[in-house]
């Protein structure tokens, strides 16, 4: 690409890794393994101008990372990661937006870590195949998840096997699956630029509804709540903040459950 301004590999005459454009945005953030071996990845991030600027505002930050590519042969087991590395998922009903995301990552003799496919995929790897025991779960492979078929009684549990090519069974992990329904267990505030989101999750760590409460600025003379803000989840909660008068401005923006059980904060600047 004649539009590359990251250039030249950094080591070897016969790179490890590709780095290509994503498809979507144009930026080059696709790494594709060629072949095993090591390599460095250096990233630059630049601020007032493009790569290279004379700019004399121009800054640029430099980043670097080792990357390994393995081959097939050095992958001797597997893990079976869970979203948020929760083992736990609600059983008590037929209910999608509980379903249990799950990934396959590959194991050498060393314990390294090895990813087996592209991030962008949430199938699970067709390396291996999978089962699992009971009739209350079912793998549903092209999604990476685990969902009920038949909602338990009492709480359980259920075992995910992951099967070789040999039909050798090369892990077994344990799923809890529990019965109580759906409450709310913890909420939390991020801030961005001018707003802030207020969000919460349940005992299985999905995201439940934030409960009716307040929201307010430590220091009124500095920063205002401005107003509702639409957003993406309806589950979560938007509110808009300003500076007063001369900025910077700094404030720690709150938010208390009508209850007051529960309450979150974050500090922000504008």
């Amino acid at each position: 690409d004649d539009n590359n301004p990251y250039g030249t590999e950094i080591s070897g005459d016969s790179p490890v890794f590709e780095i290509t454009r994503d498809e979507t945005n144009g930026m080059y953030i696709n790494v594709t393994a060629k072949r095993a071996g090591t390599e460095t990845l250096r990233i630059i991030v630049c601020r007032g101008g493009s790569y290279g600027s004379t700019n004399p505002n121009y800054i640029e930050a430099v980043y670097e990372f080792t990357l390994t590519a393995v081959d097939d042969s050095e992958v001797v087991g597997c893990r079976l990661n869970f979203e948020y590395g929760r083992h736990n998922m609600y059983a008590g009903a037929i209910s999608e937006e509980h379903n249990l995301k799950m990934s396959i990552s590959g194991v050498t003799a060393s314990g390294l870590n090895v990813l087996l496919q592209s991030t962008n995929d949430v199938s699970l790897p067709d390396a291996f195949s999978y089962e699992s025991d009971g009739n209350n779960i079912e793998i549903l492979e092209e999604k990476g998840e685990l969902t009920v078929i038949k909602p338990i009684i009492l709480d359980t549990t259920a075992n995910i096997k992951v099967i070789g090519k040999n039909g050798n069974v090369i892990n077994v992990t344990r799923v809890r699956l529990g019965g109580e329904a759906p409450s709310l267990n913890s909420i939390y505030m991020s801030a961005y630029y001018d707003y802030v989101c207020v969000y919460a999750y349940d005992q299985y760590g999905k995201y439940i509804q934030v409960p009716n409460g307040t929201v307010k600025s430590s220091d009124t003379n500095k920063i205002v709540i401005s107003g509702i803000r639409t957003g993406d989840e309806p589950l979560k909660l938007y509110y808009n903040f300003t500076a007063v008068g001369n900025s910077p401005n700094t404030a720690t923006i709150s938010y208390v459950s009508d209850d007051g059980l529960y309450k979150c904060e974050t500090t922000v600047t504008k």
